[in-house]
């Protein structure tokens, strides 16, 4: 029956009823029979079908995407939210991504079509409608030596080709004050990349950029450390040209952070407009005809328990939707706002608490000047970034960074102040050594030498070592806690120290190591623990084995000294290492080319325990070795220190003496630079960590809040 019905209906009455289906019924109905199948998979279809749903006025057909973990999705209806129903069902709609434990991003949503990009620069578009997806060919991008550089991504639609077009934008800098990009567009209809032409100057803030009718936006900041705006930057995607929009008079340009978003098909802006950080002004952009205006629709006054999703920050998306009842819905994750234009009233529709916070994973990206000031915006900010399981997480990602960005390279001025520099300018010789930034040490001036015993995980020790007076210090933060003193009572002049940190309990410990002058005294080990805050001591320690080197060079949980039979004579027979878990020594023969002459240095390669083997003093070479396999021959300059420290980055080798730095080239095997310093101590790394919580009585336990990522589509 239902056949002949079908089979008298006009073609044209069919098409005008299949367009209003659903498009999930329509994937049915491709079953029906072959005609049916080409008619509903025609472009022309789509396009209409595609026309119908997008100006939808009850938003049917929208959904809200929320990302629950690190690939996995879930929807809920966006009507639901507009008629603010008591209970939203969320429902799983999974991911396309091969790998569910790497870290996914939504760029943007165009015509149901969703584009992600994961931590490994995976990209890929993806309609879960009809759960089709299709993975991009890799970008393949070069990148120049010696730089930095991060991704913008952006995604839209070029109308008059009729093709979905991806924006992958390399914003490369070699200092924080210049950058350059480099624009890659990727085609669907081609399926391939191409380099278009590149914006001049600034730092691209938001990613993704917003896609407001066939342009792409996003917000332009004059340095990569900071999240104050200069204006707007787009990008057409018909003619791929680029244009710079001035923001709304009003605003305080470089005052207040704003963040970008769209209301209805009009390009929105959403920004702080008070230092206490209280309420948000929302504006939107009109082009009429020749003239374009910004217009304040309204101000989002921040309720108390609302403070974390204050935009501090355009990391956020914000999407504004408005409803046929002249409600604007706000996504501010992971709470779901709605704005009446009549009453003006703001109102919290619902909450996803039990979404994960993608943007969590942010924040862990950025630099901690940044977190710094992210910390005021709320409570629950705050107990974000200071939880040790940020901490943590932030630690291992900047370690990790084989760019060196948040690397500094620590100096000792002759009156006991400390100096710094950034790493990755040293590569290019950027950076000059008398342009250093001027740090205040956390020990008093005294006439004794200071001395830094060591870093870890950016926490610093800073000691007067016979004075027994130490510090243990975040420079970043200028946070410090001053250790207790030992009770050691020996003659200080044989001590050793050494800093370090013990993965199986969480904890940061120091190491002084007593030497008597007299042999018939017993050497004594004193290890202060930052968890408890206190001093263990060890007697009778290695005996007959005397440690050379001051400092202790920390490599994967232990400490390491090269070592000597004679207490006054600088012959070192092997090496020694000092457990900080189990508080066991262990001794280490050393490579077969060391010699009764040789003066041998404790190094550090990455992760790997490495010698600095020089045959006599005043040498022309020194040998570099790894415990895991033989380093390079390198040619000196200067005579070498007792410590030192590589870094590799893209095949040059970064070596770092007391009185100089080299660099390296593995390809041609010579030495590219040389930066004679005065004293430089020791390389850091920028991070949270605060010397004046870990211990057990200011150890935070508190639960970190999640928020969710969101974007809608249709």
């Amino acid at each position: 029956m239902a056949e002949s019905i079908i089979s008298v209906l006009p073609h044209e009455i069919i098409i005008e009823i299949l367009l209003k289906v659903p498009p999930k019924s329509l994937l049915k109905f491709t079953c029906v029979s072959k005609t049916w199948l080409e008619l509903i998979s025609s472009a022309k279809f789509i396009k209409n079908h595609l026309e119908l749903t997008a100006n939808d006025k009850e938003y049917s057909h929208h959904r809200i995407i929320f990302q629950e973990s690190a690939c996995n999705f879930k929807v809920c209806c966006l009507p639901s939210m507009l008629n603010k129903e008591r209970s939203t069902q969320l429902f799983d709609i999974g991911s396309p991504m091969e790998n569910p434990t790497i870290y996914t991003w939504i760029v943007g949503s165009v015509n149901g079509l969703i584009c992600l990009y994961s931590k490994i620069e995976e990209t890929i578009l993806w309609n879960p409608t009809v759960k089709k997806s299709k993975k991009l060919p890799t970008l393949g991008a070069k990148l120049r030596n010696g730089c930095s550089y991060y991704l913008k991504y952006g995604f839209g639609y070029d109308e008059t080709r009729d093709d979905y077009k991806v924006v992958v934008i390399q914003c490369i800098y070699e200092d924080s004050s210049s950058c350059d990009t480099v624009v890659n567009i990727y085609s669907l209809k081609a399926d391939s990349w191409r380099t278009i032409n590149k914006f001049q100057g600034n730092f691209l803030v938001n990613s993704p950029g917003k896609f407001v009718n066939g342009k792409l936006y996003w917000a332009l900041s004059a340095d990569v450390d900071t999240f104050n705006m200069c204006n707007i930057i787009s990008l057409d995607l018909a003619d791929e040209t680029w244009r710079r929009l001035e923001l709304p008079d009003s605003y305080g340009k470089g005052s207040y952070p704003l963040a970008l978003g769209v209301v209805g098909s009009h390009l929105s802006v959403l920004c702080l407009n008070c230092i206490e950080g209280t309420n948000s002004d929302v504006w939107i952009r009109k082009d009429c005809g020749v003239e374009v205006s910004w217009t304040k629709i309204f101000t989002v006054d921040h309720p108390k328990d609302l403070g974390e999703f204050i935009f501090f920050t355009s990391i956020f998306s914000v999407p504004c939707y408005q409803s046929n009842k002249d409600e604007i819905l706000l996504l501010l994750p992971p709470v779901i706002m709605t704005y009446n234009g009549s009453t003006r009233q703001v109102e919290v529709v619902d909450r996803f608490e039990e979404c994960a916070a993608a943007e969590i994973y942010i924040l862990l990206r950025l630099p901690i000047k940044s977190l710094s000031k992210f910390m005021y915006v709320s409570k629950s900010w705050l107990q974000l970034l200071s939880s040790p399981t940020f901490v943590k997480n932030h630690i291992k990602l900047t370690a990790d960074d084989k760019g060196y960005i948040y690397h500094r390279l620590i100096f000792l001025n002759t009156n006991d102040d400390f100096k710094f520099c950034s790493l990755p300018p040293l590569f290019t010789k950027q950076q000059l050594i008398e342009e250093l930034f001027h740090i205040d040490s956390p020990i008093e001036r005294s006439i004794l030498s200071t001395h830094i015993v060591g870093s870890v995980n950016e926490l610093i020790c800073v000691a007067h070592v016979r004075q027994r007076e130490a510090y243990i210090w975040n420079p970043t933060i200028t946070k410090s806690k001053e250790l207790p003193k030992s009770t050691s009572n020996l003659c200080p002049d044989g001590i050793k120290c050494g800093f370090g940190y013990d993965v199986s309990r969480d904890d940061y410990k120091v190491v002084f190591i007593d030497y008597p002058i007299r042999h018939n005294h017993r050497t004594v080990v004193n290890i202060y623990s930052l968890r408890t805050n206190s001093w263990t001591t060890l007697h009778d320690q290695l005996q007959g084995i005397f440690l050379v080197n001051l400092h202790g060079r920390f490599v994967n949980g232990k400490l390491y000294w090269t070592s000597s039979t004679c207490i006054n004579k600088y012959k070192v027979c092997n090496i020694t290492s000092f457990d900080l878990a189990d508080g066991t020594w262990e001794s280490l023969e050393l490579p077969s080319c060391g010699k009764d002459n040789s003066y041998i240095n404790v190094g550090v390669v990455g992760s790997d325990l490495s010698l600095l083997y020089t045959s006599q003093r005043g040498a022309a070479t020194s040998d570099v070795w790894i415990m895991k396999h033989f380093g390079v021959n390198i040619h000196r300059c200067v005579a070498p220190a007792f410590t030192f420290s590589i870094h590799i980055r893209h095949g040059e080798i970064l070596l770092v003496l007391d009185s100089a730095i080299m660099i390296y080239d593995g390809s041609t095997r010579q030495l590219k630079h040389t930066f004679h310093v005065n004293q430089c101590e020791e390389i850091y790394v920028e991070s949270l960590v605060n010397p004046l919580t870990i211990s057990d009585q200011g150890r935070r336990n508190q639960e970190s809040p999640q928020s969710s990522q969101l974007i809608i589509y249709s």
